[in-house]
């Protein structure tokens, strides 16, 4: 079973995070945490590596406690709706010394495609949207793309080779995805 005191703090957590986007039109608590903290880059992913680590290490038995854990799937695709989608931006923070950008991407594209259901909507809602998943593999393979030319002519200051694999294994997952949903219908 889940701990309480785990419980209340993430309770407190969601309803500091939707309150503060309530005066704002409704979105979902994912977007929430986008919205809260946009512009503050840093932060912001530090937040995004933080609910990843904590909706991958969950176990089962916290099922009627998901609804306080914005699922990691809709949480990135907030993240790349606000930002356009731009593998720059990515790119930009992952170059930067005051974002831990690497920290996330690192595990995040596995963890993203195996932690979590894509098919369950935002924060538990019951409207029918649907994992943008073209959208998302299109990003990747975009992002993918832009290391590479940079890792070859030696303008990235870290050895992005996990990244890459990262990106790769995340990119194919995706595409075999899309490729059974396409021969399935």
């Amino acid at each position: 079973s889940s701990n309480p005191k785990l419980c209340t703090l993430l309770e407190s957590i969601k309803a500091v995070v939707v309150r503060k986007g309530s005066s704002e039109f409704s979105k979902s608590y994912e977007e929430f945490i986008i919205t809260l903290f946009i512009g503050q880059d840093a932060h912001l992913i530090r937040g995004l590596y933080l609910w990843l680590m904590i909706a991958n290490k969950l176990s089962q038995s916290w099922y009627e406690e998901q609804h306080l854990i914005p699922n990691p799937h809709w949480t990135f695709c907030s993240l790349l709706e606000r930002i356009g989608y731009s593998s720059h931006l990515i790119v930009d923070w992952l170059v930067s010394p005051e974002t831990e950008m690497l920290l996330y991407l690192v595990p995040g594209p596995p963890i993203l495609l195996t932690g979590t259901d894509m098919s369950l909507p935002p924060s538990g809602e019951t409207a029918d949207l649907v994992w943008p998943r073209r959208d998302v593999c299109h990003f990747l393979v975009r992002l993918l793309r832009c290391l590479e030319t940079l890792h070859e002519h030696g303008n990235i200051p870290f050895n992005p080779k996990a990244l890459l694999r990262s990106l790769e294994i995340a990119v194919h997952t995706l595409e075999m995805l899309e490729n059974s949903s396409n021969s399935g219908s």
